[in-house]
């Protein structure tokens, strides 16, 4: 458990399946049931944050800031898309100018993560089918905000895997709308939790246990 008025960083009260199984089986729960649960836990992984330059050494992972791109991947452009006459009926007000300019016109990805794969690893963490090297870059339309419902919402971000980042370079942040949001750097550290599964959902009520 974890308390978030004081900034105390989420804890597992078990380690593994085995120690929260032995819990269970403490408590008197049958040896049965006690298995079931268990095996309802899943490993997970926490980014949290840490100094660039602490006693943890070399960390890339980071949220927010620019990124750090190897040679040969450039910041992404989101393509012009044009509002759909659907859209243009659905909205409460009409678009400006500036919206309609935003939207027609290819702009820069807002920058929002990247991720060390090798970190992931070095963490312990288990049954990801992540690869144990390069890394993941996620930009994002802070703009447009596309949701994700609709396969066409593939537009508003970008996601890139790079395999090799031995040599990588601080990008300079391009000209971006001045709507656009710049968030604050903050270095994070991949570290991997045991989860209990919640008592609640269908995942957990499905158990032919009483």
């Amino acid at each position: 458990m974890f308390n978030r008025a004081n900034g105390e960083q989420p804890s597992s009260n078990f380690p593994d399946r085995d120690s929260l199984e032995r819990a269970l089986l403490e408590f008197g729960i049958s040896a049965g049931a006690a298995r079931q649960l268990a095996e309802l836990g899943r490993y997970s992984l926490h980014l949290l944050p840490v100094e660039r330059n602490g006693s943890d050494g070399r960390v890339f992972s980071k949220i927010g800031g620019v990124p750090d791109l190897p040679k040969g991947i450039e910041w992404p452009i989101r393509p012009s898309f044009p509002l759909t006459a659907e859209e243009a009926s659905e909205s409460f007000f009409p678009p400006d100018e500036r919206e309609l300019s935003y939207r027609n016109n290819p702009q820069p990805y807002n920058f929002i993560a990247q991720i060390d794969f090798e970190e992931i690893a070095v963490a312990g963490a288990k049954d990801t089918a992540l690869p144990d090297s390069g890394a993941l870059y996620l930009f994002y339309d802070d703009l447009s905000q596309c949701w994700g419902f609709d396969p066409k919402d593939s537009i508003g971000f970008k996601v890139i895997h790079a395999p090799d980042i031995s040599d990588i370079t601080s990008v300079q942040r391009p000209n971006l709308y001045s709507e656009v949001p710049s968030y604050n750097e903050v270095t994070v550290k991949p570290i991997q939790r045991f989860e209990r599964c919640l008592s609640e959902g269908l995942h957990f009520e499905s158990l032919p246990i009483s």
